[in-house]
């Protein structure tokens, strides 16, 4: 939702979690995102100001931006220098996000959003992975049974494709499969979530 402070006189995005939807895990994974973009402070990492619950509602206010998802853009006329510098602009972002141990595991064209300054700003951690410190190592929860949590509509890196440990620079393919999506309007798919990851097809970049 578009908001309004009226303490600080801006406006923010506001995002909630609906009472029929905030079960305890949904509740949890909500705070973990509000937590992780706590951490980060970086020109390409939406902002988020304050986070809390009104009786049975959680909400979190975030910095708003003004623009579009890239996922909009994506088929459009958009040039190769600027859809490079896009690009360059989202991995600054993940860099930032991966410093202070947080893994995105979910990055996607919906999830960059352009301002109209031609910003780049990374949100949507709700399915982030906080490392704690000197647990670098831990195994990846998202993979228990063999399935899927997160964006894997086009293809995984490398190192998700198997059950192991979480990597804080693994989703460095994602990038470099976005900027192929930008330059050429589409990729090879991948397999629909929630199916095995063995089938998982690499692309070649």
């Amino acid at each position: 939702y578009l908001a309004f402070d009226e303490r600080l006189g801006r406006q923010v995005a506001l995002k909630v979690l609906p009472p029929e939807e905030a079960d305890q895990e949904a509740r949890a994974r909500f705070l973990r995102e509000a937590q992780a973009l706590a951490r980060v402070q970086h020109d390409n990492v939406v902002q988020v100001f304050a986070s809390g619950s009104d009786g049975d509602v959680a909400w979190m206010a975030l910095a708003y931006v003004e623009g579009d998802a890239l996922g909009v853009l994506l088929g459009s006329d958009l040039d190769e220098e600027t859809a490079v510098t896009l690009c360059a602009q989202a991995a600054r972002g993940l860099a930032a996000v991966h410093k202070v141990d947080v893994v995105h595991r979910d990055v996607k064209p919906d999830n960059l959003l352009i301002d109209r300054a031609g910003t780049v700003r990374v949100v949507d951690l709700g399915v982030a992975l906080i490392l704690e410190p000197g647990r670098g190592g831990e195994r990846h929860p998202r993979l228990v049974l063999g399935h899927l949590e997160g964006a894997v509509e086009h293809v995984l890196a490398p190192q998700h494709r198997q059950d192991g440990p979480e990597l804080v620079a693994s989703p460095r393919g994602q990038p470099e499969l976005r900027l192929r999506q930008r330059l050429a309007g589409t990729v090879e798919a991948a397999p629909h979530p929630g199916d095995e990851i063995a089938p998982v097809v690499e692309v070649e970049m």
